[in-house]
């Protein structure tokens, strides 16, 4: 006979990859919606509790979703169910379906977002921002990017190749002032990465590999002569649903457990390359 596993269970293990001091002052992570007692049958893992990814729970009889982004991030004054988080918390609700989030503080976990991008890249030497021995205020954001190295030197053509093979991308979005610089020391920021610009820049790190760079931020990068890649919000993060799976599925073999552990096939990146 198998063990039961229950949705507190799953939020335990989640919480020993991610633990939950990990994350920003203003992050919401944990459980979103459900009932920590509620058995565990089945599990998909996603970026997003998306309106697809809870109708792809159900089609699949998942009654637990587990995400990196919030279902709920800002506090509801209100649940309109004409409103995306109204009809997933509505649908979440009707079908017995638990949320489970880890946001910033899987960002920062070890094997976390940014390892499980360094590890995909191939990078050599990666560390954290404290353990190359920089002082910063903004200890979540410190906690969360990496500093790594490529094995050799490439040129901005080369890397873009490079990144666009490995996280399966049709564009990578490149801001440089010289198209002869060589890159081999780079910051590794996983998701929004406007803020580890002059981290990168304060680091000499010849490039920052990101995503949602803003404008302004890429005038500063270009200014102080920092190549940076975005890749995408959404690329740059959902490399760390495939560790997630494999996360789980070792916790599920160890306890003896029968329950799948599914990665989400219906969400894709919201941005099209005409």
């Amino acid at each position: 006979m198998h063990s039961e596993i229950t949705v507190r269970t799953f939020q335990q293990w989640l919480e020993e990859l991610a633990p939950p001091e990990l994350a920003a002052s203003w992050d919401n992570v944990g459980l979103q919606v459900g009932h920590p007692e509620n058995r565990v049958q089945k599990v998909i893992i996603s970026l997003d509790p998306s309106l697809s990814v809870v109708n792809e729970a159900i089609q699949f009889q998942c009654n637990l979703i587990i995400t990196h982004h919030p279902l709920i991030f800002k506090p509801l004054n209100r649940i309109n169910l004409d409103e995306p988080v109204g009809r997933i918390l509505q649908l979440a609700i009707l079908n017995g379906i638990s949320v489970l989030s880890a946001h910033t503080n899987l960002d920062a976990a070890s094997g976390g977002v940014n390892d499980a991008l360094t590890s995909l890249l191939g990078l050599n030497n990666v560390k954290s921002v404290q353990e190359a021995g920089v002082s910063l205020d903004e200890t979540v954001l410190a906690s969360i990017v990496r500093v790594g190295y490529f094995d050799k030197s490439m040129n901005i053509t080369e890397l873009s190749s490079f990144l666009k093979e490995r996280l399966r991308i049709e564009k990578v979005t490149v801001v440089s002032a010289s198209e002869t610089v060589q890159i081999r020391k780079v910051l590794i920021c996983g998701g929004s990465g406007g803020a580890a610009v002059k981290l990168a820049v304060e680091l000499d790190c010849d490039a920052l590999i990101s995503g949602d760079i803003k404008y302004h931020d890429a005038m500063f990068a270009m200014e102080t002569g920092l190549v940076v890649f975005d890749v995408g919000h959404f690329a740059s993060e959902q490399v760390v649903v495939s560790k997630l799976v494999e996360f789980f599925e070792k916790k599920i073999e160890a306890s003896d457990a029968n329950i799948e552990i599914l990665a989400a096939r219906s969400e894709k990146d919201p941005f099209t390359v005409m």
